[in-house]
């Protein structure tokens, strides 16, 4: 971030440690896993009592950051969930962190399902 933009250092420089520190452990709290709660920051009680149309987008088995097996109980968990699988291969989230040309680049692949399900849902 600094090499990219030089005047983030300073503005780095500027802020506050502590409250930069509590800043962090607040964000912390949002994504740290906590025991009921599949995903940070939702209890698995809540996740269960949604009755809205979800679609789960399976993970890949070799994402250690969004777990194939996470993504296979939240489906579980979510009453009205469909699991599906993503328009990349398994390894998307690791080969665009390699690229680094941005994690969400292929999201647009995304569309065609999401306009499927959505059609689906409300009917074309």
């Amino acid at each position: 971030v600094l090499e990219r933009n030089p005047d983030n250092r300073k503005r780095m420089l500027d802020l506050d440690p502590a409250q930069f520190i509590a800043t962090l452990e607040r964000w912390m709290l949002a994504y740290y896993p906590r025991e009921g709660e599949l995903v940070p920051g939702v209890r698995n009680a809540e996740a269960a009592a949604l009755a809205v149309p979800t679609l789960v987008f399976r993970s890949g088995p070799r994402d250690v950051h969004h777990t194939r097996a996470t993504s296979e109980e939240l489906a579980r968990l979510i009453p009205t969930a469909r699991l599906v699988e993503p328009p990349w291969g398994d390894d998307e989230w690791i080969e665009r962190m390699a690229a680094q040309d941005g994690l969400f680049v292929r999201w647009p692949l995304l569309v065609p399902q999401l306009l499927e399900w959505s059609d689906e849902l409300i009917g074309s």
